[in-house]
């Protein structure tokens, strides 16, 4: 672990694919100790200028005066690739030996003159220069200069017939053969032109991934764009199959997109299968391969390999919760979670095809047997493993049947993968191709949304909140003090550090304003209600509040009694682990993280009407809006056990304008949609928050009344939590 300066902090909530086993065209040229900054084309100068880099590949092969032999059959100086299958060279040469050897200085220096200079590539005598201590001697520093190099071979070729150098001992100033150079030549350039092409889409795959939401959203702000964006809502926002969205698919499949995310899938997986196919070149006869068949499948494994690093930042962006897209755009960050999954699942595909395919390279080259023992093959190794791992535990049954297991196994299993992927590159080219930097990219969007987490809970600080239980099913729970801009959509992410072991234990809940609850029972005390008189407590569990008008206004008096108007509340409905532990009147050690806003419900607020779905603990979903719109009716249906929540929001219930509550049957929302819309509203805006099932309904109405009405255009919001 020591090597890997950058990877042990590291823990990810998301995956990232270090590829089996990458390929690289070893010339002693592109080792280095430091990594580089940018990519392959952007950044970073590959094979440059490439006829240096063919002379050089060509001369530093010779066996010269001072090189030595070779007793343990390693394959000469410059570290062995694995992809080349270079023969087993007899002599070793040192870089020292390399800088000092002077038919081979003058026979380099000739050949950069000829194919370099004014009458071939015509690269200025600076660049040469530079080039020259960059090849020459592996970055130790020759003897002479270029310039100087360049005399001395001039005047070695004045007195002598040119000789030509093909192979063995090195000890005159030699020509290189035409055709061996144009070779390896070509060779190079369609490498490199492979390597920039894979930097290049790797590049756009990701930009448009992640630009698509910020493009659409800044499209409605044009003009008509508002226009087009209503017309379109109801056919983007219905499910694919059959009204199913938050509820699950038979057979645990998972949930069924709506159509805008399956449109935004659909096409990311098309941009991958399109750039993963086009824009190869190839050469032949080629410096590396045995046969023409080997480079297509080696350009093919490096770009699946590549697009496959391009893509983890975006697997990564678009699980956070920090996600500079939620700021950006208005989408939601319930569609980003299922953006997450799915460009996550094309992530994993491109990293299996690349595996199979180098995979079958080296076998069928017989170089398997020698490679997979190898530190940077068996890191690949762990990496592609964990990363399937992260896949098949993800399926749905496994995250709703044992969340806590399937997140604690997501987070140590990209461990795996991160840490496998650095290693592997790393090991293998030693920084000089810039693909860690996709790497780092990943580290500083996992790490930027680690600290803004840390950052807020730290900003609302340790507290001690009241736990109430207000049912075997339901609790209250009141955080004092905490000064927070509540505003509708508003929800934190809550850990009580003291309910078990598992410390990091959080779950995401909508916030309620402590004030509001606290005003609207002092108003009913004020105003002389009490249980038994209040039109929302009747024994058969059958009542409704009807109220077109406002209730009895505070008093002064009230108002005194109230300390403070800082505050949240939370109502929590338990299960399973970490909120089955909530116990009756107890004090708790909290924190909060948050407050997190919704930008995707803004459009909720400018709507003519506004109509709030609950369904039973899906109140505190909805309560913000229908208390904040100017013109909003909640409609609030729950289980006879959910009886006790509703008696203790009488007090806010009742201080709304419009308001209708069951207990212990549910609303015709067919019926109630159906009302509002003939009521004369241009714009009905419809906030649904509960039951899988009222959810899933009130989806498939609202698009089919907005595909089929008119005169109403519709604005539709569902909140489930259920990430």
């Amino acid at each position: 672990m020591g090597a890997c300066k950058a990877t042990p902090w590291l823990i990810a909530t998301n995956v990232l694919f270090g590829a089996v086993a990458g390929y690289e065209i070893e010339t002693g040229i592109e080792k280095t100790t430091t990594p580089l900054v940018g990519l392959i084309g952007f950044g970073i100068d590959m094979y440059e200028p490439l006829c240096g880099a063919a002379c050089h590949d060509i001369l530093w092969r010779a066996e010269l005066s001072c090189s030595t032999p070779n007793p343990t059959g390693s394959p000469g100086y410059i570290r062995h690739n694995p992809s080349s299958g270079r023969p087993i060279q007899d002599f070793l040469t040192s870089a020292s030996c390399f800088a000092t050897d002077v038919s081979y200085l003058t026979s380099t220096a000739y050949c950069f003159d000829q194919y370099c200079g004014a009458g071939a590539d015509n690269i200025p005598v600076w660049q040469l220069e530079k080039a020259w201590r960059k090849y020459v001697a592996s970055g130790e520093e020759p003897q002479w200069t270029y310039g100087e190099a360049l005399r001395q071979s001039q005047e070695a070729l004045q007195d002598a017939e040119p000789r030509l150098w093909e192979d063995g001992l090195l000890n005159y100033t030699a020509i290189l053969d035409a055709e061996r150079y144009d070779a390896v030549y070509g060779s190079f350039k369609t490498y490199k032109y492979a390597e920039t092409s894979h930097a290049r889409y790797g590049i756009i795959t990701l930009v448009l991934g992640a630009g698509v939401p910020i493009l659409l959203t800044l499209a409605g702000y044009l003009p008509w764009g508002s226009t087009i964006g209503h017309w379109l809502e109801p056919y983007l926002s219905a499910s694919i199959y059959k009204g199913y969205n938050m509820r699950i698919l038979p057979f645990w499949l998972g949930n069924a997109a709506t159509v805008g995310q399956a449109l935004y899938v659909f096409s990311f997986f098309s941009l991958n299968l399109i750039v993963s196919a086009v824009d190869y070149h190839y050469h032949w006869p080629h410096r590396m391969y045995e046969s023409r068949n080997i480079e297509p499948l080696y350009y093919l494994a490096n770009r699946t390999g590549v697009l496959a690093f391009a893509i983890a930042p975006l697997v990564i962006l678009l699980a956070s919760r920090n996600n500079i897209l939620l700021w950006l755009s208005n989408w939601s960050h319930g569609t980003f979670i299922v953006l997450h999954r799915w460009v996550g699942r094309v992530f994993v595909i491109q990293s299996i095809v690349h595996s199979i395919i180098e995979l079958h390279i080296y076998v069928i080259r017989g170089r398997y047997p020698h490679e997979e023992t190898k530190s940077y093959w068996i890191w690949g190794a762990v990496a592609t493993v964990a990363a399937v791992a992260i896949l098949v535990s993800g399926i749905t049954w496994a995250r709703r049947t044992h969340y806590e297991l399937f997140l604690i196994s997501h987070i140590v299993l990209t461990i795996f993968v991160l840490i496998g992927s650095w290693y592997h590159v790393q090991l293998l080219y030693f920084g000089a191709r810039g693909y860690e930097n996709w790497l780092y990219a990943c580290f500083a969007v996992w790490g930027a949304d680690r600290l803004l987490r840390l950052l807020r809970i730290a900003k609302t600080g340790i507290r001690i909140s009241k736990v109430t239980e207000l049912s075997d099913e339901l609790v209250r729970v009141d955080i004092e003090g905490v000064r927070w801009d509540i505003s509708p959509g508003t929800h934190a992410y809550a850990y009580f550090p003291g309910l078990n072991w598992r410390v990091w234990e959080n779950h995401p809940f909508s916030v309620v304003s402590t004030a509001r609850i606290q005003r609207s029972r002092q108003a009913k005390t004020a105003g002389g209600d009490t249980p038994d008189s209040s039109s929302t407590a009747s024994r058969d569990n059958a009542f409704r509040i009807e109220k077109s008008v406002g209730i009895t206004a505070r008093s002064l008096d009230c108002k005194k009694t109230m300390t403070t108007t800082a505050g949240v509340t939370l109502y929590i409905k338990k299960s399973r682990g970490m909120t089955s532990s909530l116990r009756r009147s107890r004090e708790l050690t909290t924190l909060l993280e948050g407050p997190y806003k919704d930008r995707s419900h803004e459009g909720l607020m400018k709507c003519d009407r506004l109509v709030c779905l609950a369904g039973g603990v899906g109140i505190t979903g909805v309560l913000e809006f229908a208390a904040t719109h100017p013109n909003s009716k909640l409609y609030w249906s729950m289980k006879d056990s959910d009886a006790p929540l509703a008696q203790d929001l009488e007090g806010v219930i009742n201080s709304m304008d419009e308001a209708r509550v069951e207990v212990g049957q549910r609303f015709n929302v067919a019926d109630i949609l159906d009302s509002e819309s003939e009521a004369g509203y241009k714009t009905v805006g419809v906030m649904v928050c509960g039951p899988e099932g009222l959810c899933d309904d009130t989806r498939a109405l609202v698009t089919r009344m907005g595909r089929h009405r008119e005169n109403v255009s519709y604005e539709l919001a569902v909140e489930a939590f259920s990430w």
